[in-house]
């Protein structure tokens, strides 16, 4: 939690952030700002900041008491979040690639590439293609818009946790492989093609995590997310 440059509250709120993304943290299960503070070694004003951040973005839910709950999402919302998250993404990488430089392509084409050295690494491969959806969407320079999405993709991640993350790994690798061919080619509507078949493949991925959530909804417990 010591990177510099960063506000305690930053770090608090990135720490439980990442245990909500990682699974550490599960949707349902109930957790309190005392044994949160004891767990990340901090006092409970950085951790009722952080909490409260995280409560605007609608990742969490604050109750009297310093009850704190991550809330279980719902089939219909997973579904307005996954198109919400489709809308916005597509029309960022359509505007990056509109706007990218021969150096731009190739820098992301070799970043894209990279996931051929890691494919015995179904998370790396996951944060790989990612990446290079970032470094397209980042072109765009349209931060409100990206933004928003940051936020939706937290929102799914959150529900989803890791798992959603090693479903779509070989959609990743597919997506990578297609992309820097495309970029390198200098086909634009090949890499925006690529892209629709990622989201329509993660996509798939998520509504099958959720369908096994469904099934074993029962396990949420009240257990204190805790890292000792």
């Amino acid at each position: 939690m010591n990177r510099p440059g960063r506000t305690l509250q930053t770090r608090v709120r990135e720490s439980i952030l990442q245990a909500i993304l990682s699974g550490s943290i599960r949707p349902g299960q109930r957790l309190s700002i005392p044994m949160l503070a004891d767990t990340l070694g901090v006092s409970a004003t950085p951790v009722r900041e952080a909490l409260s951040s995280l409560a605007g973005d609608g990742i969490l839910h604050l109750f009297p008491g310093g009850v704190v709950i991550v809330p279980v999402i719902t089939r219909a919302q997973l579904e307005q979040w996954l198109w919400l998250r489709r809308v916005i993404e597509c029309r960022l990488v359509e505007r990056g690639l509109e706007r990218k430089t021969p150096a731009d392509a190739e820098a992301i084409a070799d970043l894209a590439s990279s996931v051929a050295r890691n494919q015995l690494d179904p998370a790396l491969c996951v944060e790989i293609a990612a990446a290079v959806v970032d470094r397209i969407v980042t072109l765009a320079d349209l931060p409100v818009m990206e933004n928003n999405l940051r936020r939706v993709r937290v929102r799914c991640a959150a529900t989803l946790a890791d798992g959603q993350r090693h479903a779509g790994a070989e959609a990743s690798i597919s997506f990578a492989t297609a992309i820097a061919r495309a970029l390198l080619a200098g086909n634009d509507s090949d890499a925006r093609i690529s892209h629709c078949h990622y989201l329509d493949s993660t996509d798939a991925a998520a509504h099958s995590i959720m369908d096994a959530a469904e099934t074993t909804s029962g396990l949420a417990d009240s257990t204190i997310w805790s890292t000792r």
